[in-house]
């Protein structure tokens, strides 16, 4: 139950870090649609809290950014598919939350949190994302990936590996 406790309190403070900023026009005018987060039943399983709590942050950033967008107009929510740099941002913020209950839970272990974490502090997340993620729709690279260097760093680091997503978000209109 402890660990409960300190999921919750960990996501209510992770949320309103992701809200800081935000201009107080986006509170009286609420985007016409919900959005969802949806994890995976295989959470459900998992022995750690702090494994879902990554994932959650993973959602509640990929969660925010749509609203950022939406309010900027850069999001036509009916035309909405997920991008570069919200799986980017999404990816980064599930990197820092499971590196920050490490430090607090050096204990927990999980592979694919350990593998994305070591991604993420190799300086190769941008190239993971459009190496293992990419979707159909991303149709121009990024600039300034090192894809041939991480070739080499992924024959020795990520043999075998296969990329995860726990975590969903699902847009229904009002």
């Amino acid at each position: 139950m402890k660990s409960f406790a300190r999921l919750f309190v960990f996501g209510l403070v992770f949320a309103a870090g992701l809200n800081t900023g935000t201009a107080l026009a986006d509170e009286k005018q609420p985007p016409p649609f919900k959005t969802i987060v949806v994890y995976d039943k295989a959470l459900e399983d998992e022995p750690s809290d702090d494994v879902l709590a990554a994932w959650m942050g993973y959602g509640l950033a990929r969660a925010n950014w749509i609203r950022d967008r939406f309010s900027e107009g850069k999001l036509d929510i009916n035309a909405y598919r997920l991008t570069f740099d919200e799986e980017l941002r999404a990816r980064e913020t599930l990197a820092k939350i499971w590196k920050e209950l490490k430090e607090t839970a050096p204990e927990n272990k999980d592979p694919y949190l350990d593998t994305v974490a070591a991604v993420y502090d190799a300086g190769y997340l941008s190239e993971y994302v459009w190496v293992y993620l990419k979707k159909d729709n991303w149709n121009k690279q990024p600039q300034g990936l090192k894809l041939d260097e991480f070739a080499q760093w992924r024959k020795k680091n990520l043999a075998l590996h296969q990329a995860r997503t726990l975590v969903n978000i699902k847009l229904e209109k009002d």
